[in-house]
């Protein structure tokens, strides 16, 4: 039996340890794990006297918060400037997506590689942990697609494991189809084509080819095979008195609109003012079947050929200037 000791902390981590590491089975990369110390000996110190790119002096938070804090920073800045071999030890390995890679330089590489081809894309550090050894980062890509506020999320996981105060494992997981397929859709497929050849190159020279294949035939899901999102129409609502004015803009293909209506963004949304509001073919709507002052979310999508996916919008309003 496998013992677990756990401590919860206010602001939303935990630390603990186990016996797992006192297994007798091992993998190819159980080496990689057993070289990791206790994480609060060596996250925040190292021998040489260094100080870690993490480590803020006279910080009083810990070592692993201070990690993740600067983890978090690199991307919502986009910014990698302080991310490169010195992080890692000389025999570091990364297994991500491509691969496996093993070397500080390697392990540096395919981290740079997405600042490189996409340094508009950032990301945030949802929620994090640490047990004895290793910390846990749970964060996500943030994607912006053109004229659009609301970023598209891929969810990222990371595993960091530390031996004198630099990264000796890192185990980085995402969706490599939805991501290839949001890139593609903001940035174009010669951008996408461009970094995965690179990816391609460094996973060569790395000796990350283990896992090409496989990630060469999720790219081309990501690129052909996945639904890239819809464009947004751009829907105005103007509220006035005893009705609601909506616009939008025409859709390519469109036969025509369907406008609903809901008392709450979650729904449900019914025909908005009877069952013309169904097929409405001109890009404007007039909703005078509402009640003043009482708020109402839209939702207006085009009605294309069967099979044809239709854009949505949604937009409060009330009924009333």
């Amino acid at each position: 039996m496998h013992v677990i000791d756990v401590n919860v902390y206010r602001d939303g981590h935990f630390l603990g340890s186990t016996e797992f590491y006192e297994s007798s089975e091992t993998d190819d990369f159980t080496p990689s794990h057993l070289q990791a110390r206790p994480l609060r000996d060596n996250v925040g110190t190292r021998s040489d006297g260094s100080i870690p790119e993490w480590i803020v002096e006279g910080s009083e938070k810990s070592a692993c918060q201070q990690f993740v804090e600067w983890f978090n920073a690199i991307w919502h800045t986009g910014d990698p400037s302080l991310w490169g071999p010195s992080v890692f030890t000389h025999d570091a390995v990364l297994i991500d997506p491509s691969g496996i890679s093993k070397g500080a330089k390697q392990a540096a590489a395919s981290f740079l590689l997405l600042f490189k081809y996409f340094p508009d894309l950032r990301g945030e550090v949802v929620s994090w942990a640490a047990n004895e050894r290793e910390i846990f980062i749970n964060w996500r890509f943030a994607v912006h697609q053109k004229n659009e506020n609301r970023p598209l999320l891929v969810t990222v996981v990371d595993k960091f494991c530390f031996v004198d105060g630099r990264v000796s494992f890192r185990l980085a997981y995402y969706d490599i189809i939805t991501f290839a397929g949001y890139l593609a859709e903001t940035s174009g497929q010669d951008q996408l084509f461009d970094f995965l050849a690179a990816n391609m190159r460094h996973a060569q020279l790395s000796g990350g080819m283990q896992l090409i294949p496989r990630m060469l035939a999720n790219f081309g899901k990501g690129l052909f095979v996945w639904p890239c999102p819809p464009k947004r129409l751009r829907l105005t609502a103007t509220p006035g008195d005893g009705f609601v004015n909506l616009e939008w803009e025409p859709v390519k293909d469109a036969l025509s609109y369907k406008v609903c209506r809901a008392e709450s963004i979650d729904g449900p949304y019914e025909p908005a003012g009877g069952e013309a509001a169904l097929q409405v073919e001109t890009t404007s709507y007039i909703d005078d079947s509402v009640t003043n002052d009482k708020p109402y979310w839209y939702s207006v999508s085009a009605n294309f050929h069967a099979k044809k996916a239709a854009p949505v919008k949604r937009r409060a309003a009330t009924g009333r200037f």
